[in-house]
């Protein structure tokens, strides 16, 4: 396989909840992933950036909330801000940075609908599906446009589900071939 889950964290919205909608609850639940991020993720990350740049990237799927990708210089700061807030909730006072965590939490809460946070036995993180289960593995798919979620069927190891697609932080970009892995053969029902 390519990668791995091996842990999975709650969802950030309830089920019912409106799509793009930020809540105080998800806000708690994010920092109970932050939590699970300090205790199973490398720093650096496998990529060589900072576990909080993997984490807030991941967080957002790598983008604004208008499909942009990511910039540290808003996201990445709005995140910042936003982690070192008491959970009590003080406001900040400077406008650029109030509105760079404005940013990061409808990115965020865009990102993270109906996902889940999913570490990988080989180390990274990323955003799966509701569905997704550990053991389930992140497979590159030729000709698409995002990795997927597979889960194995049966007896026969090279027939699977597909859970849905998902973010992993690190191969988005195709890095996990560039690594040499080798293509497999698959037959998805």
């Amino acid at each position: 396989p390519c990668l791995t889950i091996s842990l999975l964290g709650d969802m950030l919205q309830d089920e019912n909840a409106r799509p793009g909608s930020v809540s105080t609850e998800m806000w708690q639940r994010l920092r109970t992933w932050l939590s699970l991020i300090e205790q199973h993720v490398a720093d650096p990350y496998s990529t060589g950036e900072s576990r909080s740049e993997a984490t807030w990237r991941t967080i957002l799927a790598n983008a604004s909330s208008a499909g942009h990708l990511a910039q540290s210089d808003v996201q990445g700061l709005g995140f910042d801000a936003w982690s070192r807030i008491p959970q009590s909730g003080q406001e900040l006072r400077n406008p650029t940075v109030q509105q760079a965590m404005v940013q990061f939490m409808g990115a965020a809460a865009s990102a993270t609908y109906k996902r889940r946070l999913f570490f990988t036995q080989e180390g990274y993180i990323g955003l799966a599906p509701k569905g997704a289960k550990v053991g389930d593995e992140i497979y590159l798919l030729f000709g698409a446009e995002v990795p997927y979620v597979l889960r194995r069927k049966g007896d026969d190891l090279q027939t699977f589900e597909v859970v849905g697609e998902c973010y992993c932080h690190g191969i988005m970009e195709g890095e996990m071939l560039a690594a040499g892995r080798k293509p497999l053969n698959l037959k998805i029902v």
